[in-house]
């Protein structure tokens, strides 16, 4: 029996795949950093630029900024280059994600593969979330797919790593490493690991996979920048390579802790339709042994399997720390489509089941997409960004500073709406107020609350109240001697 690969014909490949990031871009509006791990990364680029904090970066709370500063940087840079911070935050991750699009083209090809490789990687409530996000996820899954293509490419080829090539594969590991910290070393080491041991009486093989000396050189980089900031900041160890670094591999860490089996969970619901469309391509006898019988290609399922097992045995577990493995999920199912006509009886390429796997993917993310967006901006979501826009206008032309409560500017992107980076410590307040050295000031309503348990009644000249977003609290923008 002939299967069929006309569905994913170019054409319609690329109409998707400029579908799928227009709808990834309207999970976007109406704009706003109101969830509190997007403002942290925002605000780190911020903080370069505007307090010079190029090194080692604050959080509105006054802690350290717990990532590595490599996004942060690309942020930066784009701002200075386009003065325009909400497409200097969004272009990473779009960027990274642009770059996964075209690897997947380079080792798959231009045909049927390529195509659902393209569109299993951005048709999936992972992806949708991921594309344009103020986050540091995405970058570090083009670094991973990249070095995972990179040793790919040497062991389907045989070839020796020349010089140049051991270089560039240390510069992805130093990009991984500053993008998240050493959680690169999970969807890397394993897989080698468990490849060196499949084949331990193949040593030939094993000589493909970059040289030792490559991973010294990145974490020296690496370990470069983290003394310097420890050196520069007292509190860098204990917030950051404490905190950030080894809570990826410790008990608990910031997430609850979780019994394994719980990224399997993660896993179905959030790669759906294509997780079941790839469990499909692993349980099937005839279509894992095909997936199994090249060594370049074993080598992905191992990097899979091994960093899975991994992220398994780790208590604490969070959805998105799981995310640079799809890509290579997806990488495989283009595999198996490529090598679909060794695989005669496999009904799963039938045109009528890849349409449907297609149609739910596609349908079901841009309808999701479409109906969060209309609701958020029904809700009146973005609200707080036009209050602190005012907020800044009103404050501009008087020639004094806005301050911002410190609660204020770590629950929400205040400082950014704003554009200011005074933030002023809840104890400091009422002082300072009194003593007059505070013209105006952005609290919510605890930080009110705080004012008047002290006797000083300050009046609002600006109020955000939006009852029907999902954040309820209260802000106002308090002017220090303002008429009733």
């Amino acid at each position: 029996m002939k299967h069929t690969s006309t569905l994913f014909t170019p054409s319609l490949v690329r109409f998707l795949i400029g579908l799928g990031f227009v709808s990834a871009l309207c999970r976007l509006f109406p704009w706003r950093l109101d969830y509190n791990d997007l403002a942290k990364q925002a605000y780190a680029s911020y903080d370069m630029v505007v307090n010079g904090a190029w090194w080692v970066q604050e959080s509105p709370d006054g802690n350290l900024a717990t990532k590595p500063p490599g996004v942060a940087w690309s942020s930066a840079g784009f701002y200075l280059l386009f003065r325009n911070w909400p497409l200097a935050w969004h272009l990473p991750s779009f960027l990274a994600a642009g770059g996964i699009l075209l690897l997947l083209k380079k080792w798959l090809g231009t045909g049927a593969a390529a195509g659902a490789a393209s569109l299993a990687f951005l048709y999936n409530h992972f992806s949708q979330n991921m594309v344009f996000v103020i986050r540091t996820d995405m970058v570090l899954a083009f670094f991973v797919f990249l070095a995972i293509g990179f040793i790919h490419s040497h062991i389907s080829t045989e070839r020796p790593w020349s010089g140049k090539e051991s270089f560039l594969f240390s510069m992805v590991i130093v990009g991984g490493l500053f993008t998240k910290g050493p959680v690169i070393l999970a969807f890397l080491v394993p897989g080698m690991l468990l490849f060196q041991v499949v084949y331990r009486k193949a040593p030939r093989y094993r000589r493909f996979l970059p040289p030792f000396w490559t991973w010294v050189l990145a974490t020296a980089v690496f370990l470069a920048w983290v003394g310097a900031a420890a050196l520069a900041d007292e509190r860098f160890y204990q917030q950051v390579v404490l905190t950030e670094f080894a809570s990826r591999f410790q008990s608990g860490g910031v997430t609850r802790a979780r019994p394994p089996g719980r990224y399997v969970l993660y896993f179905l619901q959030r790669f759906l339709p294509w997780s079941v469309f790839f469990l499909i391509l692993l349980l099937t006898p005839r279509l894992r042994r095909t997936l199994w019988a090249r060594p370049s290609d074993r080598w992905l399922l191992l990097c899979c399997a091994g960093s899975w097992v991994l992220l398994e045995l780790l208590p604490s577990k969070r959805p998105d720390r799981m995310y640079p493995l799809i890509p290579v999920c997806a990488w495989l199912i283009g595999i198996a489509f490529a090598r679909k006509d060794q695989l005669t009886t496999a009904s799963v390429f039938r045109k009528p089941l890849l349409a449907g796997f297609l149609g739910v993917a596609v349908l079901g993310q841009t309808v999701y997409s479409v109906t969060t967006s209309l609701e958020d901006a029904r809700n009146r979501e973005g609200e707080l960004v036009s209050f602190g826009r005012h907020a800044n206008d009103l404050v501009q032309d008087t020639g004094n500073l806005l301050w911002i409560q410190r609660e204020v500017a770590f629950q929400t992107g205040m400082v950014l709406y704003a554009d200011s980076p005074h933030i002023l410590d809840e104890s400091e307040m009422i002082p300072r107020w009194r003593n007059g050295e505070i013209s105006y000031l952005i609290v919510d309503s605890l930080g009110l609350d705080l004012f008047h348990e002290a006797g000083v009644t300050p009046e609002a000249v600006l109020i955000s109240d939006n009852p029907d977003a999902k954040d309820e609290r209260i802000h106002y923008l308090l002017q220090h001697g303002a008429a009733p």
